[in-house]
């Protein structure tokens, strides 16, 4: 899994769990969430892979 700077601290179950609840929002609501994030933390943290 590549993190972000974002998710960089977080556990791979943690990641899980907010993929999990993004993905039971409505458009709308994951559209407020995206928009409630610090967008210059979204990048890559460390080695990038492919």
């Amino acid at each position: 899994m590549v993190k972000s700077e974002f998710t960089a601290d977080m556990s791979e179950e943690c990641v899980a769990q907010i993929a999990g609840e993004v993905a039971e929002m409505t458009e709308e609501q994951q559209r407020n969430y995206a928009e409630s994030l610090d967008p210059d933390g979204m990048g890559f943290y460390g080695k990038e892979g492919i």
